[in-house]
């Protein structure tokens, strides 16, 4: 009897709760944006220059890692802050913390007590507070919250350019690969900006780390891209011709003064990509996704919400000599949120988009020429005000 309804108040009314949860705290932050950006600005530039300073003075070593980590403890305190780390050579995992500050996130701890009660307002209507203890709950509120910083360190690469200042940052001496990741303390980290060596796609070890990378001037010819993932990728004056690109992740990669000629793109993930001064001819897109899928609630089946997945343990990571991050195996949190894709100064031709999620696409100063969209989704789409494009069988959801 406990574990049904342990089982029911999970699948049932948890999942309500939390997107509930979910919109207010979303709410709060975008009310808040311009101040947040402010002081995660002032607090990182601040954190920077002592960096900075330690390293002049000899006291700090090169840099490989900079995380913005969340306290749970901070939680419970009612003054919900992240902690600021950087680490040397080898990462957090090699190496000790050179320097730690804290900056606050109120925003994101507006709603948790309210979450709480109407979790245990739940468990008394329906007669089962007794199979449902206040740990159970207390687990499930830390559930609810890993989902919101998932959701955030996805939300927070947008914003990245604006709470860094680069000029600090380039004066800080780095390790040759580089990454600036949020996540929890002393657990998962998810990469919101990097600075890595460069790499060949098709002349690299398997296991190599393909996203945050840049592709500079590269000709790629009769070449086949599959299921590989390459998010936030920059490919700069790059030439794709008589290529595949079919069962990759590129979201959030950039393609500037690219070309692309008899170019197949097949089942990939592009959600907030940016083309940028592109040429596409004789091109089709089929199955591919510009805007990914909003916030929900579940998690996958091989996740169990217990104390043990707060404790780094050699089983929690995928480690690579650059970079780590929570492997499948261990939990998938599908909060995760991305912009649509972005077109800008683009000249397409002869191009086909066959059954895509072109939904809140941005076009601005694009020319099209004979570019058939067929069974796509394009609500809210620059696609729709663009001349040069024929409309086949189109379906809107």
């Amino acid at each position: 009897m406990a574990d049904s309804c342990t089982t029911m108040f999970e699948e049932t009314f948890y999942p309500r709760a939390f997107l509930k949860l979910a919109d207010k705290t979303i709410e709060a932050f975008e009310e808040q944006q311009e101040e947040i950006i402010k002081e995660w600005k002032d607090g990182i530039k601040n954190y920077l220059s002592e960096l900075e300073g330690l390293q002049k003075e000899k006291l700090a070593p090169e840099v490989s890692e900079l995380h913005f980590s969340f306290l749970y403890t901070s939680l419970l305190s009612g003054e919900p802050k992240f902690r600021i780390d950087t680490y040397g050579e080898g990462g957090r995992l090699s190496s000790e913390s050179i320097l730690t500050e804290e900056i606050s996130a109120p925003w994101l701890g507006v709603y948790f007590e309210e979450f709480r009660q109407e979790l245990e307002e739940y468990t008394v209507r329906e007669s089962i507070r007794r199979f449902i203890r206040p740990a159970e709950l207390e687990v499930l509120k830390l559930r609810a919250v890993r989902s919101l910083l998932y959701y955030f360190s996805s939300r927070f690469r947008y914003i990245a350019p604006d709470i860094l200042d680069f000029r600090e940052l380039a004066k800080i001496k780095k390790e040759d690969s580089f990454v600036i990741q949020m996540g929890e303390y002393m657990d998962w980290q998810k990469t919101l900006y990097a600075l890595l060596p460069e790499v060949d796609i098709f002349n690299c070890d398997r296991n190599t780390l393909l996203s945050f990378r840049r592709f500079s001037a590269i000709y790629y010819q009769d070449k086949v891209f599959s299921g590989l993932k390459v998010d936030n990728a920059r490919f700069l004056d790059c030439t794709f011709k008589d290529t595949v690109i079919e069962n990759c992740r590129m979201n959030d990669s950039m393609f500037a003064g690219c070309v692309f000629e008899n170019t197949v793109f097949r089942n990939t993930e592009m959600a907030g990509c940016l083309f940028l001064d592109c040429t596409i001819k004789n091109s089709v897109w089929e199955q591919v996704e510009f805007l990914a899928e909003g916030l929900k609630a579940e998690m996958s089946e091989n996740y169990e919400p217990t104390l043990e997945n707060y404790e780094p343990t050699s089983e929690n990571y995928e480690l690579t000599a650059e970079y780590y991050e929570p492997t499948l195996e261990n939990y998938e949190l599908t909060a995760e949120y991305f912009e649509p894709a972005e077109f800008y100064r683009c000249s397409l031709e002869d191009c086909r988009f066959i059954g895509c999620g072109l939904s809140e696409c941005s076009v601005g100063d694009c020319n099209m020429e004979k570019v058939v969209i067929k069974d796509s989704r394009t609500e809210n789409s620059g696609f729709l005000e663009q001349e040069g494009i024929l409309w086949a069988d189109l379906q809107e959801e």
